[in-house]
C-alpha cells in the first residue's frame, strides 16, 4: 500500500492473494508506477538492490532503511553531523554494485538511538540518493521518522473500517473487501478535510476530528439512508466536476455540528508486549486452495 502524506490518502495498492508471500514479490509492479521527482520512504523490507536501482533509474528519490542482506559497501567512517530527538546522526558514502557493472552511489545516514526499538535495534541505517543540498542527514532522519503515519492508516483500516473480515476465507474476496476499506478511508479523509476547511479554526484542524466517530455514524445511518433517499437523488453527484463537488462539500461542512465527531482525550498508552507467532502456526489460504484445486480430478 502506498500512502501520500501530502494528500493524507492511500494513492495505490498492490494486492497479493498469498497472505504468506513476501511483499517484495510486488516490487516490480510498484516500480512501474514510479515517477520522476517523487520521494519514496519505506522500511527495510523494501530495501533490495533492484528496487533501489529502479527508483534511481526512474528519476525518483528515496529514504529507505537498510536491510541486513543488502549487497553494498560503506565508504569510510561515519562522521557526526547533528542530532534529532531520537538520537545522534552520522553520515557516510555508501556504494551498491549493480548487475551491469555500474555502482549506485548513495548516502548512508546512521541514527544512534537514545532508546532501542522494540526489536532491540540501537541504530537505524538509512539509505538515500537525495543530494545533500536538498536534504541534509538530519532532515533525512526526520523524514524517515515520519514513516509511522502509514502505520496509523493501517490501524484505522483495521479497527475503524474493519478491512480484515475474519470469516472471509476466499483470497479474492478478502482483497476486494480490503480495497473497499481503502476507498472508504479516502472518502473519510476527504470528509474530515472538508469539515476542517469549512469550519476553520473552530474545529482545530483535521487531527481534532475522530475517524472512529465519523465511521460509526455512517455505519449506523447507511441502511436507513438507502431506503429513505431514492437512487435518482444521487445522480447529480455523478455529473459534478471535482471543483463543483469540493464547493458542495464546503457548503455542507459549514452547516454541520462537528462536535459529535471530535476526538476524546486519552491517557498515555501502556507499553504492549509483542508476541511472536511460532513458525508454522498459520497457513496461507491461497496456497491451500491452490493445492486443493491442483489435486482435484
Amino acid at each position: 500500500m502506498v500512502y501520500s502524506p501530502a494528500d493524507e490518502a492511500v494513492v495505490d495498492c498492490f494486492p497479493i492473494e498469498d497472505g504468506h508471500a513476501q511483499e517484495r514479490s510486488a516490487l516490480d509492479a510498484v516500480l512501474e508506477t514510479v515517477r520522476e521527482r517523487q520521494l519514496w520512504v519505506a522500511d527495510r523490507n523494501f530495501c533490495t538492490n533492484k528496487f533501489l536501482a529502479g527508483l534511481a533509474a526512474a528519476g525518483a528519490a528515496f529514504v529507505i532503511r537498510q536491510h541486513g542482506q543488502l549487497h553494498g559497501q560503506p565508504q569510510g567512517q561515519p562522521r557526526r553531523v547533528g542530532a534529532t530527538a531520537s538520537g545522534e546522526v552520522f553520515e557516510q558514502p555508501f556504494h551498491i554494485p549493480l548487475d551491469d557493472g555500474r555502482v549506485l552511489k548513495l548516502r548512508r545516514v546512521v541514527v544512534r538511538l537514545h532508546q532501542p526499538t522494540r526489536d532491540g535495534d540501537r541504530e537505524l541505517l538509512l539509505l538515500t540518493n537525495l543530494p545533500e543540498d536538498v536534504a541534509d542527514a538530519v532532515a533525512v532522519a526526520e523524514q524517515y521518522r515520519l514513516r509511522w503515519r502509514i502505520e496509523t492508516v493501517l490501524q484505522r483500516l483495521t479497527e475503524v473500517l474493519r478491512c480484515e473480515i475474519k470469516p472471509l476465507c476466499y483470497p479474492k474476496a478478502a482483497l476486494f473487501g480490503f480495497a473497499l476499506a481503502v476507498v472508504s478511508y479516502n472518502v473519510l479523509v476527504t470528509t474530515r478535510a472538508a469539515l476542517a476547511s469549512g469550519l476553520g479554526e473552530e474545529v482545530g484542524g483535521v487531527e481534532a476530528l475522530s475517524s472512529y466517530h465519523m465511521a460509526t455514524q455512517v455505519a449506523a445511518v447507511d441502511e436507513g439512508l438507502s431506503i429513505a433517499v431514492p437512487q435518482s437523488a444521487w445522480a447529480r453527484f455523478v455529473a459534478m466536476t471535482a471543483a463543483e463537488f469540493a464547493g458542495w462539500l464546503d457548503g455542507v461542512a459549514r452547516a454541520i455540528d462537528w462536535r459529535p465527531y471530535r476526538k476524546q482525550p486519552r491517557g498515555p498508552k501502556k507499553p504492549v508486549a509483542v508476541k511472536r507467532t511460532r513458525r508454522g502456526a498459520h497457513r496461507s489460504t491461497a496456497r491451500e486452495l491452490s493445492k486443493s484445486q491442483g489435486s482435484a480430478p
